[in-house]
């Protein structure tokens, strides 16, 4: 169960989404914002449609929105105009389009939070290491009184190596489930 949580967790702060508001229609900054973002994703972006005032569901695709979008080359008022993969520049209306929707990898913060994840699993561990490890009750100690340097070192070796399996954990969550950032346009400006 614990493991579960652990892993749970981890995937929260590996994943995570960020939703970025601009303008409507998009400035050239926030169109070079987006860009930059779209080129880690292989897949491409992906355009979602307005959705109603009381909506219930989640944001939902445009259904004739063109395929693996790669980026956007300029909007207006009245048109988005994006280029695909194959190189086909489409313009869409900009009154169907609410946002862009992008799947981006962060392996960074993905390591780092899986590392962090790891190294407190390893603390406890080690510090059960450390404090269960001396003689027992009944021993006569012969020995100078403290840690001795066999469990000290496997204390650090605990600690070394759950920070590089979280760190490594980390990395393969991310790499099977990318964060999602969303550009809602008509929000913040």
């Amino acid at each position: 169960m614990l493991a579960r949580g652990v892993y749970v967790g981890l995937l929260v702060l590996v994943a995570g989404c960020g939703h970025h508001p601009v303008g409507r229609p998009p400035t050239p900054a926030d169109i070079a914002q987006i860009n930059d973002f779209a080129a880690g994703d292989p897949a491409g972006m992906r355009l979602y449609a307005a959705q109603p005032e009381r909506a219930t569901e989640p944001v939902r695709p445009i259904p004739d929105a063109p395929p693996r979008i790669r980026r956007i080359l300029s909007a207006d008022e009245h048109q988005l105009t994006v280029v695909t993969d194959s190189g086909d520049v489409w313009l869409v209306e900009m009154a169907r389009v609410a946002g862009v929707e992008i799947r981006s990898p962060r392996p960074g913060r993905a390591a780092l939070a899986g590392g962090a994840a790891g190294l407190g699993i390893g603390a406890v561990l080690a510090l059960g290491e450390l404090v269960f490890s001396g003689p027992g009750p009944d021993a006569q100690v012969t020995a100078s009184p403290g840690p001795h340097p066999l469990p000290v070192a496997l204390a650090v070796g605990t600690l070394i190596g759950f920070t590089l399996a979280g760190a490594v954990t980390g990395m393969l969550i991310d790499r099977h489930s990318p964060a999602t950032d969303t550009f809602g346009f008509g929000g913040g400006r």
